[in-house]
């Protein structure tokens, strides 16, 4: 898994298959400053970086991402006070 852009903030599934990380990637899905993406192990490797969408990434900084134990709900913060939130994980995009 290379990083073109600075990519921080590394959180793998409860499954082991799935990698949450932040970037500043610019890219058609980039919504902001900082967003979260997602990778998914195939076979040997990794696919490529997909945004977690509009549910999670917005214009302020994204980051922390956390999965809960059982993978139903998605945690982050958002913005420079580090407010949290989280959202079910059958809302977000590239996160099924």
């Amino acid at each position: 898994l290379k990083a073109r852009a600075n990519g921080e903030g590394l959180r793998i599934a409860p499954d082991g298959d799935v990698l949450i990380f932040r970037s500043n990637q610019s890219s058609s899905e980039a919504q902001g400053q900082g967003d979260l993406y997602v990778v998914r192990r195939q076979g040997d490797g990794w696919s490529r970086p997909a945004s977690l969408g509009l549910h999670v990434n917005a214009v302020s900084h994204e980051y922390g991402p956390a999965m809960s134990p059982d993978g139903e709900t998605f945690f982050f913060s958002r913005g420079f006070f580090g407010s949290v939130w989280s959202v079910p994980t059958a809302l977000l995009d590239n996160l099924e």
